[in-house]
Formats: C-alpha cells, structure tokens, sequence
C-alpha cells in the first residue's frame, strides 16, 4: 500500500506499522517480489517503528535444527537488508494449530510450546549475533484456545497454558539467554 496506507495512519497518529513477511518453508532470504513490497512500504514508513513479523503456515513451522536455523536465517537476512528495522516477532500465534503444528503429540501431550522456544531460542541468538541491540518479540499468540488435543477443530493452547509450558520448555532446555527481548 506504501504511501496511501502511511498517510492517512500518520495523521491518526500513528508511530508505528507491523508488517508481515511470509517464510516459505526453506528460504533463506527474501525473494524479489517480497523485496519490492517491504522496500515500498519501509519506503513510506520513514519516521515510522516498523515491527516484521515473520510468519509461515503451520505445515512450514520450523520442527527441527535445520528449518529453525533457515527460518532464522531468513529473519537475519531482513535485518541485514533493512538496517532502519530493528523490531522482529517470531512466528505469530503458536498457540493454535491454524499457525503451527502439531500443537499435540499424538499422546496427548503438549508439543507446540516446546518446539516454539527451540525457534526463539536459536532465533534470539542469531539474530543477536548479528545486531546486539535488535528487540526480538514474541510470544505473539492468538488471545483464545481450547487446551483440547482431539478437539473437533481450533486444536489449540489457550495462552495461559501456552506461557507456562513455554516456561517449562525454557527451564528444561537450560538456555542461557533469553527467548524474547519484548
């Protein structure tokens, strides 16, 4: 939208613009037509906060040590070509299975939570690494859930839920740093 979306935000009021970035599973930084969208936009939002939230489908949620370091990558590769951009969110509602799956193991046992700080971990370091001072955001999670693993639909983590498992996750893999900045 560029200018026609900033314009009339700007005299609202507003200071800032969250823009979403879809990963495709596997790339590592962004392709031409993601290009030419964010460099119009960013191109806009001068003076502006821009927070990049970068999301995939739930089938693309990073489930490993590959996928999570590619996904991380390809938000590192956004910082590197956005240098104005210092705000990034990691992934967007974890909780629910519309987003990111499984949210369950097929015991029943919660599975999401585990697997997102895996993701924010190696994503908060990479991407530290890279700008010390970058604000990594998450949890990022949908305000509803079911807390029902065989739920008829909206398998999901109510967020409660979803924050002490997260902390579980955390205090059982002994990471040294934190998951989130904000």
């Amino acid at each position: 939208e560029g200018e026609r979306a900033t314009a009339p935000a700007r005299s609202l009021g507003a200071g800032a613009f969250r823009l979403t970035v879809r990963w495709d599973g596997a790339q590592g930084s962004p392709n031409g037509t993601q290009v030419a969208e964010l460099d119009q936009a960013l191109g806009a939002s001068a003076g502006l906060r821009v927070v990049l939230a970068v999301v995939g489908t739930a089938s693309t949620a990073p489930q490993n040590d590959t996928a999570r370091e590619a996904y991380c990558t390809f938000a590192r590769s956004l910082l590197e070509r956005y240098p104005s951009v210092n705000d990034v969110i990691v992934w967007g509602e974890p909780n629910k299975s519309m987003f990111w799956q499984p949210q369950f193991n097929a015991d029943g046992s919660s599975a999401a939570p585990a697997a997102y700080a895996a993701l924010a971990a190696r994503c908060w370091s990479v991407l530290h690494a890279f700008r010390a001072d970058v604000n990594v955001l998450g949890p990022a999670l949908s305000p509803n859930g079911n807390d029902v693993p065989g739920a008829a639909s909206n398998v999901s983590h109510s967020p409660g839920n979803f924050i002490r498992k997260l902390g579980d996750a955390y205090r059982a893999a002994g990471y040294a740093q934190p998951l989130f900045d904000t």
